[in-house]
């Protein structure tokens, strides 16, 4: 039996007449740099739209940090959104780590 990719099963159900007729539409969002993604995804006909979410300028990067409840002193420079939105995350990681070296032992 054939393994079909991902790719394959999302534009079979929504490509041409068989997606008009269903009246899919699919939001794709992609984290790395385009030249990465299959040719086949980004052809003409494919997509509708592509917008390209730069860094933010450093106010606005301490605006949004501040609004979410992050505080503004560890924002020293222009940052993506994702960074923004996931500062609390890096201290998650960093305060996992040191309990499990405690866990094991290590001091």
């Amino acid at each position: 039996m054939k393994i079909l990719s991902l790719h394959f099963i999302i534009f079979f159900r929504s490509d041409g007449l068989l997606g008009d007729a269903m009246h899919q539409q699919i939001i794709a969002t992609f984290n790395c740099d385009l030249t990465k993604i299959d040719p086949a995804l980004l052809r003409k006909g494919r997509l509708i739209a592509n917008y390209e979410f730069n860094k933010l300028d450093l106010e606005s990067s301490k605006i949004l940090s501040d609004k979410l409840g992050f505080g503004i002193e560890s924002i020293t420079q222009p940052m993506t959104l994702a960074e923004i939105y996931n500062q609390g995350e890096k201290d998650e990681e960093e305060e996992e780590n040191v309990d499990k070296t405690i866990l094991n032992g290590h001091q």
